[in-house]
């Protein structure tokens, strides 16, 4: 199917107006290329045959709308940065008073949220902390606040750790009642929604390498306001805020942002 941009332009608008989406804030061409693979796989020819099918299907609706959030990731994952956050990150933000206040935004399938949650427990039970875990998608919430997982998903987690921290199910594991009640999930926008505010730490992996420059500055002035002074933000092994200082942040070392 050849990119016409004036199609997808006025498919992405009437899809903002009908299902409150807002696409605009992706990059162009990586969109447009889902998309349209996408309505391959459902056999439409055309964006305006694609937006009938997802206002009359709402099955092809949901499935899109996951399909589209790119709700890809795993516990623990890039090994080695969460290490680093284990070892040299939280034992500074631990050591704080009050509450440990934690914002995994675009949390996705719930694995990051939890991933936190199995370091505080076993590294430093003696914290109380909290964590707010967002995402686009309600879906994807509402399955990630049942906390069970299996296969690839948990090849990261050491035997240990699993042991631990999950119950056995019949189709996997489930996360422990202990764990899951230091973290809330609730739906934010990212590219819409007003940020909250005052966390000591802020996760936010793998996603705005898929926005627009406009979206990523949006992001990260609203990272930068959401945290505390000696804040740190964390994002993925792939992304990098080449222009940090504009945020008022300083690089720790890739992956890291302190908040001046």
């Amino acid at each position: 199917m050849s990119p016409i941009n004036t199609s997808y332009e006025k498919f992405s608008q009437s899809f903002h107006k009908i299902f409150g989406l807002d696409l605009s804030g992706y990059k162009v061409n990586q969109m447009q290329r889902r998309i349209e693979h996408y309505m391959e796989r459902c056999k439409c020819k055309n964006y305006d045959e694609f937006l009938e099918l997802l206002k009359k299907d709402k099955e092809v609706k949901n499935k899109f709308f996951n399909y589209l959030t790119i709700n890809v990731t795993e516990f623990f994952r890039n090994p080695e940065h969460f290490l680093y956050l284990e070892k040299e990150i939280l034992p500074e933000l631990v050591g704080r008073t009050g509450m440990l206040k934690i914002w995994s935004a675009a949390c996705s399938n719930g694995a990051e949220p939890y991933s936190l949650a199995i370091i505080m427990a076993d590294k430093f039970p003696y914290k109380k902390y909290h964590i707010d875990a967002t995402d686009i998608d309600e879906e994807m919430l509402e399955k990630s606040a049942l906390g069970e997982y299996g296969g690839d998903m948990i090849k990261n987690i050491p035997a240990f750790r699993l042991n631990a921290y999950f119950d056995t199910t019949d189709k996997g594991y489930k996360i422990k009642k202990s764990l899951a009640s230091h973290i809330t999930f609730w739906k934010h926008n990212l590219l819409s929604d007003q940020y909250p505010k005052g966390f000591d730490l802020i996760l936010c992996r793998n996603v705005t390498i898929y926005f627009t420059p406009q979206a990523q500055e949006f992001c990260y002035q609203g990272f930068s306001q959401s945290l505390k002074p000696k804040g740190v933000l964390f994002i993925g092994a792939s992304e990098n805020i080449f222009n940090y200082r504009k945020y008022g942040l300083e690089r720790i070392c890739p992956g890291f942002f302190r908040k001046d």
